[in-house]
């Protein structure tokens, strides 16, 4: 059972809105989540679900790292030079067109936008992609130099959610 069933099914709830966030991947989780005509959907007293909107460069299915622009996510590394690689930089082959890397778990269309498997640089054979952790952590260190303006519309989604919870749920 997920966090989301559990707080649906517990009944009574407190004054505090919760927001789940999914993915904009899986079309029955985008189905179930959203009410059709917004990104967001009511389950009861201030109990939400919201499907990521896409960011003005995307219009096909979306993960959080998505958020970002492709070139920045190329562009945030590591000291190592380890990055986070999409699978759609992995298309046609286990070669990576532009990085001297290879991806040996390559299997053609897999589910899954972000690779979590293995990449290995093909000179030091070391891996050279980072986790989403790992990415996430590496983000909170350069927040400083990094675009965040992928990020707007999912902020402008909560607002509205906000608004709805303090309209309906605490008036």
């Amino acid at each position: 059972m997920s966090d989301l069933d559990y707080e649906k099914r517990r009944g009574k709830r407190d004054d505090r809105l919760l927001i789940y966030l999914f993915d904009r991947d899986e079309k029955n989780i985008i189905d179930k989540m959203s009410n059709g005509h917004s990104n967001f959907k009511k389950h009861g007293r201030g109990l939400y679900s919201l499907i990521l909107p896409f960011p003005e460069d995307r219009t096909d299915k979306i993960c959080i790292e998505y958020l970002y622009s492709t070139e920045g996510i190329k562009n945030i590394r590591d000291g190592a030079g380890k990055r986070l690689y999409l699978r759609e930089e992995f298309k046609d082959s286990a070669w990576h067109t532009e990085d001297n890397v290879i991806y040996l778990n390559y299997k053609g269309e897999r589910s899954g936008l972000v690779i979590e498997d293995p990449i290995y640089f093909l000179d030091t054979r070391q891996q050279a992609n980072l986790s989403k952790g790992e990415f996430s952590y590496l983000v909170a260190d350069l927040a400083e130099t990094i675009n965040f303006s992928g990020f707007d519309s999912l902020f402008t989604a909560i607002e509205s959610i906000k608004q709805d919870y303090y309209l309906r749920d605490l008036s």
